[in-house]
């Protein structure tokens, strides 16, 4: 990685390729919990760390203030946002709503191919794979789900409930949670979707996004989770 170090001669016109990089890779860092949730960080940690320089890190904070993973602290630097009870409640709140409406209308427009690509995202996890290869899956189904909807705005507002929950399931599965049951629920709704009942796809995808709720919840307000970070409600 080309770092920002005195000395070094870049063309300008890099600089929002290297600030789209920074960006990134913060933003993984922080979805990864890697940057641990309520955790402070300056600028100059992030360019130690990162390896590029200020300028790039500077517009990656600015806009990961915007969207809500870091908050700006004056005079001191930045936190990274809180995982909240509330944020939990309200994100997969609207996901029950608005997924089991994609799934009912998947289950009336998908075609047999569509759901051979959605069995495809379904393949039990090797025990080599990592975390973030079974949660790219698990992403990518719940987006095909979306997309099989034939509503691009309902495909674009899961879309954006989806990624913002990456940060949860990763916090879930360095608790221990075995994230290799996730393709099995999975399992159920391509199924369903096969047998073309549009209410029981319904019906199973609500209930998938109640007990991921459910099991995140429970969590963090048990004495399970070992770890030092601050969970607000």
């Amino acid at each position: 990685m080309t770092t920002g170090g005195a000395g070094t001669r870049r063309n300008p016109a890099d600089a929002p390729n290297l600030a789209e990089q920074a960006y990134r890779q913060i933003h993984r860092m922080i979805v990864r919990c890697e940057l641990a949730p309520s955790a402070e960080v300056t600028q100059n940690e992030l360019v130690a760390s990162t390896g590029f320089g200020r300028s790039p890190v500077r517009e990656a904070l600015a806009r990961l203030t915007a969207e809500g993973l870091m908050i700006s602290r004056p005079r001191f630097g930045y936190q990274v946002a809180p995982i909240t009870l509330a944020d939990i409640r309200e994100i997969f709140g609207l996901r029950g709503i608005v997924e089991p409406a994609a799934a009912e209308l998947a289950c009336q427009l998908a075609s047999d191919a569509d759901l051979d690509q959605l069995d495809a995202l379904c393949v039990a996890p090797d025990p080599a794979e990592d975390v973030e290869t079974i949660m790219a899956r698990n992403r990518d189904f719940h987006l095909l789900i979306g997309k099989l909807s034939g509503n691009r705005l309902l495909a674009d507002v899961i879309e954006r409930l989806v990624w913002e929950s990456d940060r949860f399931f990763f916090y879930q599965a360095q608790s221990g949670y075995p994230v290799q049951q996730v393709p099995t629920s999975h399992q159920r709704l391509v199924q369903v979707l096969r047998t073309g009942d549009p209410a029981g796809a319904r019906l199973l995808a609500d209930s998938d996004v109640r007990s991921a709720a459910a099991n995140l919840i429970e969590l963090i307000v048990s004495t399970r989770d070992p770890r030092p970070w601050p969970v607000s409600g």
